[in-house]
């Protein structure tokens, strides 16, 4: 007996050492893994935040022609309207669900800036990548860092894609710095539901080859993007001095202003948000219409006057009559 056990454990030694030096050479190969984008910062944005190119290569080191609708022309106070309407749900061990809003103002204002002059010059074989950093406070004594994480390309004139890999996810890396953390994951491969992107009103997520549903891409028309500037909070355009709510023949083209102090008749006062497809899309109090520029006595309640909470409701409203043959 005191013959064969130590042989016995000897043996059962090497097995388990054997069988960790497998285990270690499999995850090294998985981690070891290449991925065939290379990312070119752009600008370092503002703290917390970083926005890159990305060019992809084939299996020989070359570069893919992508082919896409690039550059893509969006203004500062669209894309910081889209931004703002995105949610997300988070699945949470033995707790309930958690929803909240993907960015804060604060950070909205933070990454836009350098996104949208990215985006304007974003070449049709890169796409653009931006992150931004978080730091959370737990019981005011411990923080952490999350990341939230996304690309943005074109593949046709109607379709802009939002695709991302983190949502407000802790990393390896306890930095602010985006520089200085590994983002290993592909935007466009990841179909874990754990976090949901919760798309806005007329934004659907992209269903990819076989039916399979991506929760954290989503596909917009760019119509929709430039609706959103409406959904900003205290930013008004072009304010109008009458209270009648009918529309002008010399709206402005859309300049974002912050609004200077509230007016009581702020509720009767005619916004001019953007304009669509010969229609100006007007705030009335909290009413937004889709007013024909082609006839200015129209007014409210007329006929093919368009009406809803949103800008984003009157554009729906007026693309779905055009479907339907009836604007």
């Amino acid at each position: 007996m005191s013959f064969n056990t130590p042989v016995r454990i000897h043996f059962l030694t090497l097995l388990r050492f054997r069988s960790l030096w497998i285990a270690s050479v499999f995850l090294g190969l998985v981690g070891c893994q290449v991925s065939p984008w290379e990312r070119e910062l752009f600008e370092p944005g503002n703290a917390g935040t970083a926005v890159y190119l990305e060019v992809k290569h084939d299996v020989d080191g070359l570069k893919e022609d992508l082919g896409y609708a690039h550059p893509i022309e969006l203004s500062e106070s669209e894309v910081s309207g889209f931004l703002s309407s995105l949610r997300y749900v988070k699945d949470q061990f033995l707790s309930e669900r958690f929803e909240g809003a993907l960015f804060t103002a604060e950070e909205v204002g933070r990454v836009v800036p350098s996104l949208v002059r990215a985006l304007a010059e974003v070449g049709p074989n890169q796409r653009v990548r931006f992150v931004v950093m978080r730091t959370n406070r737990h019981f005011s004594v411990f923080q952490s860092v999350d990341c939230t994480s996304g690309v943005v390309f074109k593949t046709a004139p109607d379709e802009i894609h939002f695709a991302f890999d983190y949502l407000h996810e802790e990393l390896a890396e306890d930095s602010m710095d985006p520089r200085e953390v590994s983002l290993h994951r592909e935007p466009t491969e990841v179909v874990d539901a754990s976090y949901t992107l919760v798309p806005p009103e007329g934004v659907s997520h992209h269903t990819g080859r076989g039916g399979v549903r991506h929760p954290r891409w989503v596909t917009v028309d760019p119509v929709r993007v430039q609706a959103s500037a409406a959904s900003i909070p205290g930013v008004v355009e072009t304010p109008k001095t009458t209270a009648s709510p009918s529309a002008s023949k010399n709206v402005a083209t859309p300049s974002p202003a912050v609004a200077s102090e509230p007016e009581s008749s702020v509720t009767n006062a005619v916004r001019t948000i953007t304009e669509f497809r010969g229609y100006a899309i007007v705030q009335v109090g909290d009413t937004f219409y889709g007013l024909p520029r082609a006839n200015d006595k129209a007014k409210p309640g007329d006929a093919g006057v368009f009406s809803g909470d949103s800008a984003g409701a009157v554009v729906n409203a007026i693309l779905e009559a055009e479907k339907s043959g009836k604007p």
